[in-house]
């Protein structure tokens, strides 16, 4: 795995963790981020679906599917509408861990 993909699978990580802990309250938020992209049409619509499906099938699959060590895992990875979940400090300190 190259250097991006293990920042980009922890920070992922760690803001899937943020999410299944408070999945209630956060799921909306993700799903808004989700509207946003979809309006500015910033990835592909496929992608967009994929998560939203994932979503939906809840906290257990969401987290089996993104964290795989899969092609597909890696693409929605990088285009995740989980951004906001973390404080610029963690992103900093997980950015740091994983060898900036």
């Amino acid at each position: 795995m190259l250097r991006e993909d293990v920042r980009s699978l922890a920070l992922t990580r760690a803001a899937l963790e943020r999410l299944v802990g408070d999945w209630p309250r956060l799921l909306p938020f993700v799903q808004g981020n989700i509207a946003t992209m979809r309006r500015a049409e910033s990835c592909s619509e496929r992608y967009l679906s994929a998560w939203e499906e994932l979503l939906n099938a809840g906290p257990e699959m969401l987290c089996s599917v993104i964290l795989a060590s899969t092609d597909e895992a890696q693409v929605l990875r990088s285009i995740h509408p989980l951004a906001g979940l973390l404080s610029p400090a963690e992103r900093t300190d997980i950015i740091r861990a994983t060898g900036r």
